[in-house]
């Protein structure tokens, strides 16, 4: 069973006006109303033991919430940075496997046709190309590891 002015008299007590603070009907209804007597009893118990813990609430220094979010902060960077980490890690290990499969596959199946072409081919690109390309892919194995650093690195 509920009553019409119950809602009135929570509002009354949790702002701290019951019951001095309100008028004289709110009152009156409360003292011959059974429900409302026995709500205004619980909720201003539960409003003092509300204000008595506020009072003894322990709250930290600012210079101690500064340090922890601090701290989060530089946690949570870490974990971005191993998360890149362990991304680039598992590419170059899945390349590097890659690779060795092609060449093993590559010797593996290659047939005499291959065998008689290659040298061909390399004798072609050593005479022209050895120097350029030589240079291109050193340039390249070298800045690849930099560029990666600066696009992954945050300030």
């Amino acid at each position: 069973m509920s009553c019409a002015r119950e809602n009135e008299l929570l509002e009354t007590v949790s702002a701290g006006r019951w019951p001095d603070g309100c008028d004289e009907e709110l009152r009156a209804h409360a003292a011959s109303c059974e429900h409302c007597r026995e709500l205004a009893a619980m909720a201003a118990l539960f409003h003092a033991e509300m204000q008595d813990a506020m009072r003894d609430a322990q709250l930290p220094s600012s210079g101690l919430v500064w340090w922890r979010a601090q701290r989060r902060a530089r946690a949570e960077a870490a974990r971005t940075a191993s998360r890149a980490i362990t991304l680039v890690q598992a590419a170059s290990v899945a390349g590097a496997i890659a690779f060795a499969l092609m060449i093993i596959g590559g010797v593996s199946v290659m047939s005499e046709s291959w065998r008689t072409w290659l040298p061909r081919i390399s004798e072609a690109f050593s005479t022209t190309w050895s120097l350029p390309l030589t240079i291109a892919l050193a340039v390249f194995l070298t800045l690849t590891p930099v560029a990666l650093y600066f696009v992954l690195a945050e300030d």
